[in-house]
């Protein structure tokens, strides 16, 4: 198993070329990288947007970047995106990127017929002491366009 700080470019790199030396390639490249921060708007601080900016944009930016340089041809990449709810405005402000890298990157990486697509499955919200699952709304956007 690889552990690292993805926020730091090269264990981004260093995570790839172990998988490539442990299996031999990669076929299949998910970004599930994500911290939540529940909080209201107005509480949130610099220091806490410049930490999750970090984590859910910059880490899924070069995630996305080394995966192109390193995924064997005719391969999928997925990344996954948020749900839009109460007190994740930091969260989903700071996943929205990801969407626009993953539009980018699919044209990019069309001519060597890599598909790279992103996943928003919805949300659970917890109230008092029971879970309501709001409905999945799967969503599954393949922003490949020919």
């Amino acid at each position: 198993m690889f552990q690292g700080d993805l926020t730091k470019v090269e264990n981004i790199t260093e995570f790839f070329d172990h998988t490539i030396t442990r299996f031999g390639g990669i076929d299949v490249a998910i970004n599930t990288v994500g911290m939540v921060l529940k909080k209201p708007f107005t509480e949130t601080t610099e220091s806490e947007y410049y930490l999750m900016f970090g984590i859910n944009s910059k880490a899924a930016y070069f995630f996305l970047q080394e995966a192109g340089i390193k995924v064997n041809d005719f391969t999928m990449v997925t990344s996954l995106l948020t749900a839009y709810t109460c007190l994740y405005s930091i969260y989903a402000g700071v996943k929205a990127p990801v969407e626009h890298f993953t539009r980018a990157a699919s044209k990019e990486f069309d001519d060597r017929g890599i598909s790279v697509t992103a996943v928003a499955p919805g949300a659970r919200i917890r109230l008092s002491s029971m879970v309501k699952k709001v409905p999945m709304q799967f969503h599954i956007t393949n922003l490949h366009q020919h």
